[in-house]
């Protein structure tokens, strides 16, 4: 059964961590742009700069504050059209990187230095977060996107248009839009079967166009505080990026095997939903993930 997760860009990858793989073959798509619809996606559009601005963006670096699951800290994000890009959160000793390179996508455990290739099916989820976070609805053919008009949204004594955006790959994203000022006032889309929420606030110019100076996470009440809240602090527009900025971390292999003798051996693990996860290779076949549920000392 499908829930609601309130929580915004930062809390989906802190809690998920934004499982990712490698991708399928690149697509090319038509854009089916319903008649309706067109007026609000041109009035979003020209609202934070107009189209010809979003085409001529092909590389974004963005930095900032971030809070979330009571931690303050940093982040940063870089973007290259059409699809690729890299997170990292810093929050207290945690420390978080992820990206796609347009073949590759990858993450990093909590302490930064291990690194885990995704899936091929988790790729496409990487491959699709790269199309909205490049924003390529905003281009002169909405980026090959399905783009449809939902029912107006009244709330708060304001008027919401909305958009269905469903990229090439079909995941669809709903964008609720101040109907008075034509900016994106909140997004949703679905996570493993839970609804994920984000609001764009505080809109300034960054970067040559206006773009949101604040993510965070829905309330309950008005009066709440967020429980996730990004700041967007600096915007550099066409940073030259290396090759190799979106490819996986380099990190040494350290081979290990059994000593043959008493005494302790250390070996690399990762840990989540509260497992233990070892990488063991038997005759020389490709090393797999080996679940560690119960450990305990081997008398001898």
């Amino acid at each position: 059964m499908a829930g609601t997760t309130r929580i915004g860009r930062a809390g989906a990858i802190l809690t998920t961590l934004m499982a990712l793989g490698a991708p399928p073959a690149a697509r090319t798509a038509q854009a089916q742009v319903n008649p309706n619809a067109a007026p609000v996606l041109a009035r979003l559009v020209e609202a934070t700069g107009g189209s010809e601005a979003r085409e001529n963006e092909q590389t974004l670096r963005l930095k900032g504050r971030i809070q979330a699951i009571g931690l303050r800290g940093r982040w940063e994000m870089t973007l290259a059209a059409p699809d690729r890009w890299t997170r990292t959160f810093t929050l207290g000793s945690l420390k978080i990187r992820e990206g796609f390179d347009g073949t590759v996508a990858w993450r990093t455990d909590m302490t930064g230095r291990n690194v885990t290739l995704k899936t091929a099916k988790e790729a496409e989820a990487a491959r699709e977060e790269g199309w909205f976070l490049n924003e390529r609805w905003a281009l002169e053919n909405a980026g090959g996107a399905k783009v449809r008009r939902g029912s107006r949204v009244y709330r708060e004594g304001r008027d919401y248009d909305v958009l269905e955006i469903t990229s090439p790959g079909g995941r669809t994203r709903r964008f609720i839009i101040d109907a008075t000022t034509g900016l994106l006032d909140r997004t949703t889309h679905q996570i493993d079967q839970h609804t994920v929420e984000e609001l764009p606030r505080n809109y300034r110019l960054l970067g040559g166009r206006k773009r949101p100076s604040v993510y965070q996470s829905p309330t309950f009440l008005p009066s709440d505080r967020p429980v996730e809240r990004m700041t967007v602090d600096s915007v550099w527009v066409n940073p030259t990026l290396a090759a190799t900025h979106f490819a996986p971390p380099q990190v040494a292999e350290r081979p290990i095997a059994w000593k043959g003798t008493r005494g302790a051996l250390t070996v690399p693990f990762s840990y989540g939903s509260k497992s233990v996860v070892v990488k063991v290779s038997i005759n020389g076949a490709e090393p797999a993930g080996l679940l560690a549920q119960k450990i305990k000392p081997i008398a001898g």
